[in-house]
């Protein structure tokens, strides 16, 4: 795609199994297809930045200008242990990019008390509604696995959301003056305006599900 980063427009961004593929334009030239891991944070309408030929980043350009890109890829991992008694246990926490990984989740999520939609497949309540949770928009998956022995076993995760638009509690705790100590955010009261400017730069905690054989 060149020897220097260049801005594409997304076209698509149809996500299926472990994978997204998103189609890109650039201001000239042909289309292109890119296969980006499943819940990589771009969609239909954001502009991307594609590192020069050889680099592998890619990110996407904020709406304000003066933000920093969000990273899309290289994906997002961390690594880490803890001692329980005289064991060491390696912790690998990474975004979903493989089909294992993918399974991995669809086996904890049948552990929470909604089973997400997303995945495939759905709970229902007494009365034959979904009782799948309410999604804000795009989502974040935060996997952790462990190390027993020789093998790699889920350990849990955490689903990183949109806010939704209604919220009481929220309501109440934003309806004050704020002002950001480094970033170009404020208001003085949480009122439609300001829900409307800045709803999108919070994120919200939607869930977190722990394997069995690790609570307590």
């Amino acid at each position: 795609m060149g020897n220097a980063s260049r801005v594409y427009n997304v076209l698509t961004a149809n996500p299926k199994g472990h994978q997204k593929t998103i189609t890109v334009r650039p201001r000239e030239g042909a289309t292109v297809s890119i296969t980006l891991h499943r819940f990589a944070l771009v969609g239909k309408g954001d502009q991307i930045r594609i590192g020069a030929s050889g680099s592998n980043k890619i990110s996407v350009l904020p709406s304000e200008g003066t933000e920093p890109n969000i990273p899309i890829t290289p994906c997002f991992t961390s690594t880490d242990y803890i001692h329980l008694g005289k064991e060491r246990i390696d912790i690998h926490i990474r975004e979903i990019t493989s089909a294992a990984d993918l399974r991995a989740l669809e086996f904890l999520e049948q552990f929470h008390y909604k089973t997400n939609s997303t995945l495939g497949a759905h709970t229902l309540s007494l009365k034959g509604r979904s009782a799948a949770p309410s999604v804000g928009g795009r989502r974040a998956i935060l996997y952790a696995a462990i190390r027993l022995g020789e093998h790699w076993i889920p350990a849990g995760y955490i689903d990183l959301q949109m806010p939704l638009m209604m919220c009481k509690p929220r309501h109440q705790l934003f309806d004050h003056t704020f002002r950001h100590s480094e970033r170009n955010i404020a208001w003085d009261k949480w009122n439609a305006a300001a829900i409307k400017k800045y709803l999108n730069a919070i994120v919200r905690i939607a869930r977190i599900v722990v394997a069995p054989e690790l609570r307590g």
